[in-house]
């Protein structure tokens, strides 16, 4: 399994990311944990495609568009070369059994 290189700097590449996708970015609050090797096989309706790298379990908090902090989100970000190439939400991260 090609896991690629460990990261250099996981969370600057998770918030890198996060940046494009939050309405306020400035406003997040991140709770990081250690990158893990980790692989992923997609459900065979979604391609079965594998995905491996270094899973880091990132909790953010941030504001919406009416300016309130919405509570913490739980992801799964896997980084693979210094890019992240899939993001997991709770929902899909409580039905995994670790690798």
């Amino acid at each position: 399994m090609d896991y690629g290189s460990p990261p250099t700097d996981h969370e600057a590449t998770v918030k890198k990311y996060f940046d494009g996708t939050l309405f306020d970015p400035y406003s997040a609050q991140y709770d990081f944990g250690s990158p893990q090797q980790f692989w992923v096989k997609d459900a065979p309706l979604a391609g079965g495609r594998i995905s491996a790298g270094y899973m880091v379990r990132v909790s953010i908090n941030a504001k919406n568009r009416y300016g309130a902090y919405v509570g913490k989100k739980m992801y799964g970000v896997i980084i693979k070369n210094d890019r992240v190439i899939k993001v997991m939400h709770e929902f899909e991260l409580n039905n995994l059994k670790m690798q």
